[in-house]
């Protein structure tokens, strides 16, 4: 699973892009998309945030909300605007054995990333953006963490809050 931040307060008074915290819409998608998920069972087993603020207060307002523990995530700097290939490596580096792990960051990273697993041809929303603010990409993979390769997963849906 693939988890954009939620919309961020640029108005704030954060001067550092790092350090931008999340705007009302932003919290309140956080969580909607975290009850959502919850109602449909999409519950993942690890996840792993940019620890950029945003990412971070998005992170938590979807742990609480699927009433999962915040002590199963794991914060990482380098997903803080990362792009494909350090993404894939964050993801290589998940254990073998976990079925399910979400990522939390930043685009245009993440939809990148959704194009490198699942092919070019992956629909936009009707604003043209792929992976809107708290948007949700699931994807299913044919292969471990450790041999990712383009076009080596198959996307069950992208989910994003306005739907909702």
């Amino acid at each position: 699973m693939l988890l954009r931040h939620a919309k961020s307060d640029w108005n704030g008074a954060a001067a550092d892009d790092f350090d931008r915290p999340l705007a009302k819409r932003g919290r309140d998608a956080a969580k909607r998309m975290g009850a959502w998920m919850k109602q449909h069972k999409i519950v993942p087993e690890r996840i792993v945030s940019s620890s950029a603020v945003r990412a971070r207060e998005t992170t938590l307002r979807l742990c609480d909300a699927l009433g999962m523990d915040a002590a199963r995530v794991v914060y990482k700097d380098q997903l803080y605007l990362a792009d494909v290939d350090e993404l894939l490596a964050v993801m290589r580096d998940c254990p073998k054995e976990a079925k399910s792990v979400m990522l939390v960051g930043h685009n245009p990273g993440l939809e990148g990333l959704v194009n490198y697993l699942c092919g070019e041809d992956v629909p936009a929303a009707a604003n043209g953006k792929l992976l809107p603010t708290a948007a949700l990409a699931r994807i299913t993979l044919a292969d471990n963490w450790k041999n990712l390769k383009r076009k080596s997963g198959a996307l069950i849906a992208i989910t994003r809050p306005k739907e909702l």
